[in-house]
């Protein structure tokens, strides 16, 4: 489950978190960080989207869901959860 973050709008004044965030998109494919930008930052809509990049729609929506997701995890790990993440150990039996 995603973890609720503290003052997101806090982070939007914080040159820091800009870095955090060119960090993480780049560790999205090509192809989903031009969708997720298509998207997000210049609101085209995903049938633009699929024109301009050749795609399907349902290819689209599944590059846009998991960018998002990997964006969410890679910023909750490297910028707005800073206690770590309990580890899940073998039970011994």
């Amino acid at each position: 489950m995603p973890q609720a973050w503290q003052s997101p709008e806090d982070s939007l004044t914080d040159k820091r978190f800009f870095e955090t965030l060119q960090s993480c998109l780049g560790r999205l494919s090509e192809t989903g960080r031009r969708v997720f930008l298509l998207r997000e930052l210049m609101g085209l809509s995903v049938e633009e989207i699929c024109a301009k990049l050749d795609l399907s729609t349902t290819n689209c929506c599944v590059l846009l869901h998991r960018a998002r997701m990997r964006l969410r995890s890679c910023l909750e790990d490297r910028w707005f959860v800073k206690a770590p993440k309990p580890s899940v150990g073998r039970i011994a039996g």
